[in-house]
């Protein structure tokens, strides 16, 4: 990990998450003439730190903490222009929330917690300062971490790669990956990486899902279907739970018949799927678009038109981690199909589209 760094001399080097501090114990052997800061949550551990290595900052931090987080990290690496944060971040998630809340850009984005820990400590970065975190290979194509990601791509220069081989972590392999970022200059966020916060307003005929519940259903409970992307198979709707009938997004379902697509994942036709509407309604996950339609054979036939036309709509689901398709893109490539769902997409959305799909 610290070869990993472009950083040639930095001033700092940080481990928000120290344990032993041996990431720490590489950096100093790279750059002595760095100032290191080591912070865990456990005291023990950094007592020891304070014992090997009294000319550290150790000091106990619980990086969950947003307030404690924000004073130590602003306090130590500030305005600074040349620090490096180096990361192994609790990868176990047994007893630890499903999903944590973090803030890039303003906007707040959910997703694991080892994900979280690399979130936390790049927003604390000033630009040209690095960030190396080891992280679980399956946070680049998970669905859950999909909008973390590209809101994390979005502060600079992101790199991931593979680490070779299988990680031992205390009795199982894990595969990893190295992530490395150079925060740099904030980007123009892409119209549907800021959809997660709820900032494009809604196109008719087309509703984007936004039950963040795939973890709270079940096939015990009583309220509306639930549908997520793994749900949606080889063009059928599985209905395989349901949320809680108390559920806040229980009394507000999607009825009459649509056409179901993913939002974010890899591209797949098989996907495209038609629900029948059985009167009952459906609570579709923030990763399904749905495309409202008048009748059961206006959904069928626009299922059969996009799975025909798969070779244009497919390159318009991009982004730089998982792929992810926005409704704005989604309703230009459908106007080139001389499908209506809202409002006209512009002229220049409608030549981007049709230039990418070829």
């Amino acid at each position: 990990m610290v070869a990993a760094a472009t950083v040639a001399e930095p001033s700092l080097v940080a481990d928000f998450a120290a344990g032993g501090g041996a990431l720490l114990e590489a950096a100093a052997a790279r750059w002595p003439q760095a100032a290191l800061l080591a912070t865990d949550i456990d005291a023990e551990a950094v007592a020891a730190i304070r014992v090997r290595h009294p000319s550290w900052r150790a000091q106990r931090l619980d990086f969950t903490a947003n307030g404690a987080r924000l004073a130590v990290s602003r306090e130590a690496l500030g305005d600074r222009g040349d620090c490096v944060v180096l990361l192994n971040p609790p990868f176990s998630e047994r007893g630890a929330a499903a999903r944590w809340t973090v803030s890039l850009d303003e906007y707040d984005y959910r997703c694991g917690r080892a994900l979280a820990f690399a979130c936390w400590a790049a927003d604390s970065l000033s630009p040209a300062s690095e960030l190396i975190c080891l992280l679980p290979a399956g946070v680049v194509h998970s669905e859950r971490d999909a909008s973390a990601m590209a809101a994390l791509a979005r502060l600079g220069d992101l790199e991931v790669t593979p680490c070779e081989g299988d990680s031992l972590f205390t009795g199982f392999r894990l595969r990893t990956v190295c992530l490395r970022l150079r925060r740099g200059p904030l980007s123009p966020a892409l119209d549907g990486e800021r959809e997660e916060a709820g900032a494009t307003p809604p196109i008719d005929g087309l509703a984007r899902g936004q039950a963040k519940a795939w973890t709270e259903a079940s096939s015990r409970f009583r309220g509306p279907a639930f549908v997520h992307t793994t749900d949606l198979r080889e063009g059928r709707v599985m209905i395989r739970r349901r949320l809680p009938a108390a559920h806040p997004r229980s009394d507000d379902p999607l009825c009459g018949p649509m056409v179901l697509v993913p939002r974010v994942g890899r591209p797949d036709v098989r996907k495209v799927c038609v629900w029948v509407d059985r009167g009952e309604g459906l609570v579709i996950s923030d990763c399904v678009i749905a495309i409202r339609r008048e009748s059961l054979p206006a959904a069928e036939g626009l299922a059969q038109t996009m799975r025909r036309s798969w070779a244009l709509i497919e390159p318009c689901y991009g982004g730089t981690c998982a792929p992810y398709i926005t409704l704005k893109r989604l309703a230009a490539v459908l106007g080139s199909l001389d499908i209506e769902v809202g409002p006209a997409a512009s002229s220049d959305d409608l030549e981007t589209v049709v230039a990418v799909g070829g």
